[in-house]
């Protein structure tokens, strides 16, 4: 395991596709966290923040089985796991947002059309990497100014959720009841709308 860990993700993938478990398990646990930041802060109507990291982790498969070097051109498969995890995690909270509230377990395919779009930004962003980082900078900054509206506690919540932590974790981790933390959640989201509004 420890000689597949120390190989790229392109090699990984050329390992799952001649049917190494083994790699998709290693590629899977390395975007892991990425999918529990991108779940952390998203609300899913019905469900809770383990719903959106299911379906993330859809997305992060479905990036690994759709990814094609060649229609890269040279871009990372980083990039195009995060934009089919973001993607995949919108389509869930529109799909609850929109549909009353059915089962989350309806698959989305992923055709042509969006294929092309995906590769289209990820060389966007292989070709750009500055803005990338520009966003990045633009998200702590407006993150800063959300913790500076919040209490103590509020923070400690706050911080843990970006790391990806779950309500329960939270509550272990501060000894909190998993109630009080997700009152501070709602509490905390209505100040970085707050923020947000300007």
């Amino acid at each position: 395991m420890a000689e597949e860990e120390r190989r790229s993700d392109e090699e990984l993938i050329c390992q799952i596709r001649q049917g190494d478990a083994g790699a998709m398990e290693v590629l899977l646990e390395r975007y892991k966290q990425l999918v529990r930041k991108q779940a952390a802060f998203r609300y899913l109507a019905g469900g809770d923040t383990d719903d959106l990291i299911q379906e993330g982790m859809i997305g992060l498969y479905r990036a690994v089985l759709d990814f094609d070097p060649e229609k890269a051109k040279g871009a990372p498969f980083g990039a195009f796991a995060y934009l089919c995890i973001k993607g995949q995690i919108y389509k869930a909270i529109a799909r609850s947002q929109s549909s009353g509230n059915q089962a989350m377990n309806q698959a989305v395919g992923m055709d042509e059309e969006n294929l092309e779009q995906y590769y289209k930004k990820i060389q966007a962003i292989a070709k750009d990497p500055e803005t990338l980082l520009l966003e990045d900078e633009k998200r702590d900054e407006l993150l800063e100014k959300i913790r500076r509206t919040l209490t103590k506690t509020e923070r400690k919540v706050f911080d843990l959720r970006l790391q990806g932590y779950g309500y329960r974790e939270i509550a272990e981790a501060l000894d909190m009841q998993p109630k009080s933390v997700d009152n501070a959640l709602q509490r905390i989201r209505k100040k970085g709308a707050k923020v947000l509004e300007g």
